[in-house]
């Protein structure tokens, strides 16, 4: 009776195999070293095939080999993909919670994932998440504090209490700016804007042609005349005016049409001086297009920001505007 003899082990690695056994690995996230492949392998071409792959970048995991830890936890949010954290360990192929756990706040430290709160549940994020710095998680945590000591007045025996819109609106301004998208800022005024402009030099008149002296005052002034004048100011008003309006509309809160003077002053840097920006503010003030308030919370504005803000009477810091017109 005839029957199949047993290939012998393979002595070698080629290209083909080394290629198919990572294929396998990548696409199974990990594989134990005695299913790496069908064919027997020597001891030596075992270890060799183990060496090559591990140097086309897969790595040793307590039983096989593995896509890099680091990189099946980024492929979990890759594309602004979310997962919940208590989810993690049974996606990742190829290790044990504690060294998953480990990676995970190594990559949170070095800022390649986030991990985030949501409805109380920690959620595996990708780092293009626009979340909240630290700093900005502290004064969250500060107002939480303001706003429960307000509410526990509000809410004591005796007569009823309310609170002002206007100062529920400035308490958490500070943290307005992490709710919206960065706006660009305007394009700065060219360079050849009319108001900056020089005047032509009008061609000069012939020797033989002297201005006669009974031409009435409301000709034309030779050119000495007209470069000694001084240049009017409205239309550099204008430009900044213009330039603050569209600023203001950029960037103002959707609800509460409130503006902060110094994020307003920032998107403008570059664009226009900074006393443009204030008088282009107080002009507006005045005429009844905007309204210019101060901090409701003085402790909020720090002093970089306070020397951006424009002043009134007494002192007063102007650190807020809001449009009332269209």
């Amino acid at each position: 009776m005839g029957y199949t003899r047993a290939r012998p082990p393979l002595d070698r690695i080629d290209a083909a195999l080394l290629a198919e056994v990572e294929r396998a690995i990548r696409d199974a996230g990990a594989l134990p070293l005695t299913k790496l492949t069908r064919q027997k392998l020597t001891p030596e071409a075992r270890l060799e095939l183990e060496r090559q792959l591990v140097a086309r970048g897969l790595e040793r995991g307590p039983k096989g080999l593995r896509t890099p830890l680091d990189e099946q936890i980024q492929g979990l949010v890759r594309g602004g993909g979310r997962l919940p954290l208590k989810d993690v360990p049974r996606r990742v192929k190829g290790a044990a919670r504690p060294e998953i756990n480990a990676a995970i706040e190594r990559l949170t430290r070095a800022g390649s994932i986030r991990v985030i709160i949501r409805t109380n549940q920690e959620v595996l994020a990708s780092n293009t998440e626009r979340v909240l710095e630290p700093v900005e998680v502290g004064l969250l945590a500060k107002l939480h504090a303001q706003l429960g000591a307000a509410l526990k007045k509000v809410n004591a025996r005796g007569c009823a209490r309310s609170l002002l819109r206007d100062d529920i609106a400035a308490l958490l301004s500070p943290l307005d700016r992490a709710t919206r998208p960065p706006a660009s800022a305007p394009a700065p005024v060219p360079a050849s804007a009319p108001a900056s402009a020089p005047a032509p030099a009008s061609a000069p008149a012939p020797a033989s042609a002297p201005a006669p002296a009974s031409a009435p005052a409301s000709a034309s002034a030779p050119a000495s005349a007209s470069a000694s004048a001084p240049a009017p100011a409205q239309p550099a008003t204008d430009a900044s005016q213009g330039l603050v309006a569209d600023a203001i509309r950029s960037l103002e809160d959707p609800v509460l049409k409130l503006v902060r003077v110094p994020d307003l002053v920032r998107a403008l840097a570059g664009s226009i001086s900074l006393a443009a920006i204030h008088r282009a503010l107080t002009d507006s003030a005045e005429s009844g297009a905007i309204e210019l308030r101060p901090e409701a919370g003085g402790e909020f504005l720090n002093p970089e920001d306070a020397a951006l803000c424009p002043q009134g009477p007494r002192g007063t810091v102007f650190s807020y505007a809001r449009r009332l017109s269209t």
